[in-house]
């Protein structure tokens, strides 16, 4: 069986891979919704096992989704909050190592973040998940004037 995440990279499909978007979805047996922690523990850790040099797809994965325009901000925030979420506690738990790109990520993701809550305004759960981010070794994504 081949591996969906390097399937995904084959095809120039990571956003659709991030997101479980058709062939990448991959179902959460409690809730239905895509399971990005099943995608992680399937399929980006044993492709990252076989060869660690290959990083930098993760990193390209992050971007791409932070670049591309066209997600739906409400869909972009849950997924990216989840695989970053999912990062820090791998990275924290030493089964992957810190992605060279990571500062650009993290300054991508904030402007994300800033822009997300202006527009739809502060959101008990986002802040909450971001400050479990910051336990887990992750970044201060939470911006005080917005607190």
């Amino acid at each position: 069986m081949e591996n969906k995440f390097e399937k995904a990279v084959k095809d120039g499909a990571l956003v659709d891979f991030f997101l479980g978007n058709g062939e990448y979805f991959i179902p959460d047996r409690d809730y239905g919704d895509h399971s990005a922690i099943l995608s992680w523990n399937n399929y980006i850790i044993p492709y990252l096992e076989n060869n660690v040099t290959k990083i930098g797809t993760i990193e390209e994965m992050f971007l791409e989704v932070l670049l591309n325009e066209e997600i739906d901000p409400l869909e972009k925030e849950k997924f990216l909050t989840y695989h970053l979420f999912i990062y820090y506690t791998f990275r924290k738990e030493n089964k992957i190592s810190k992605l060279e790109k990571e500062c650009t990520i993290v300054e991508l993701a904030k402007v994300f973040y800033m822009n997300f809550f202006r527009d739809f305004g502060k959101r008990e759960e986002i802040i909450c998940a971001l400050d479990l981010i910051k336990q887990r070794g992750g970044p201060d994504f939470i911006f005080e004037n917005l607190l």
